[in-house]
């Protein structure tokens, strides 16, 4: 598990994403947006990073690949879901609070 050594803001996390886009987008991705904490702005020491992906070529490989590469990035555990995979009692809630990450 990646240490964490410093709290993030969600501008930051934006700006990170954004930073790696090129590299982020290899991993299939076709959309990318922040829930839970980092999009309420609220992310304490230990506090995971929320991620709401689509794939185009969802693998067991792609996904965990491109998991370990942002939690590399933010130093922290990442909880990445696929937004068909959503649990059905939390899909309004989940969809309610994520921002989409501009340029994904």
């Amino acid at each position: 598990m990646p240490e964490t050594t410093h709290i993030l803001s969600r501008g930051k996390i934006f700006q990170l994403l954004s930073d790696h886009r090129e590299e982020i987008l290899k991993f299939s991705v076709t959309s990318l947006a922040v829930f839970g904490s980092a999009a309420r702005d609220e992310l304490a020491d230990d506090s995971d990073v929320d991620i709401l992906i689509e794939l185009k070529n969802i693998t067991f490989r792609n996904y965990m690949h491109l998991k370990f590469y942002l939690e590399d990035l933010f130093h922290r555990e990442v909880d990445l879901v696929p937004k068909d995979c959503i649990k059905k009692g939390l899909e309004k809630y989940i969809l309610a609070e994520a921002i989409d990450v501009p340029g994904f």
